[in-house]
């Protein structure tokens, strides 16, 4: 069963909000939980950390220097510092005047670091599709494009929740019927049949990455490519190519409704 640990949160007026995660074999997880927790709360922060034996997904909020010593900790640690040095930190400031994005802090151990359903040893992220960044993305998708004749030989899948998808997606992109990532399994199995994937490349991208590195790993076995958007789309705070986000309608406020995962 999951475990979990809450703690207080100090309210800055402006608070600087740090999204993370990253899939890395962890051995020792009650020893990382024990650490993720008492720098936590240390540091006052707010938030929610999960983390497993397939790595770590974090959301916190706190004062700017707490997150700042947060991610000096992160990478600096002697024990973690090795393992999580890498880590792509996102930082965005939330105001605090109407309210705080968390009421408390807590540190869970989970199986999965974002809920699939899946056994993450059968269902693993090393074993997800090739990584493009967004120019790379959006060159090879006009490219699958241009290159149809007839038929098209790719797929675009948006692998947010609905709720999500419904503010804004790319263009073309098939919107998943989901509320809940744990859908995708039974969603995915639809959409092999449905859409012909074994004979086609899929393309996908999510809120922060983190969704689509399984979902690419689960249907790397049935479709014929498999190419996700990376790095992270919540990067938007720092706009990417102006060429790529031609293909999406307002997807950046779309984004901003979903923490990461």
């Amino acid at each position: 069963p999951d475990s979990d640990s809450k703690g207080g949160v100090a309210v800055p007026v402006e608070m600087t909000v740090l999204l993370f995660y990253k899939y890395v074999p962890v051995e020792d997880t009650e020893g990382l939980y024990l650490w993720q927790k008492e720098v936590g709360e240390k540091l006052c922060l707010g938030g929610r950390v999960r983390l497993g034996t397939e790595g770590i997904n974090g959301t916190v909020g706190g004062s700017r220097a707490a997150i700042s010593l947060y991610m000096e900790a992160m990478r600096c640690h002697p024990t973690w510092g090795p393992t999580f040095s890498d880590v792509d930190f996102k930082a965005s400031t939330a105001d605090t005047a109407n309210g705080v994005p968390f009421a408390n802090f807590w540190v869970r151990k989970c199986t999965e670091i974002v809920v699939m359903g899946c056994d993450s040893e059968e269902i693993n992220a090393r074993d997800g599709g090739e990584h493009l960044d967004p120019t790379e993305f959006h060159e090879r998708l006009a490219r699958e494009a241009a290159a149809a004749e007839g038929e098209s030989k790719h797929v675009l899948l948006d692998v947010r929740n609905l709720y999500e998808s419904a503010i804004g997606t790319m263009d073309g992109a098939i919107r998943l019927p989901t509320r809940h990532f744990k859908e995708f399994p039974q969603v995915a199995d639809d959409l092999i049949g449905a859409e012909g994937l074994a004979e086609k490349k899929v393309f996908m991208y999510c809120t922060g990455g983190i969704r689509c590195e399984r979902a690419s790993a689960l249907l790397d076995a049935g479709a014929a490519e498999v190419v996700l958007l990376g790095p992270p789309t919540y990067t938007t705070v720092q706009p990417p190519p102006a060429v790529f986000w031609s293909h999406h309608t307002r997807c950046g406020d779309a984004l901003a409704t979903a923490p990461s995962g």
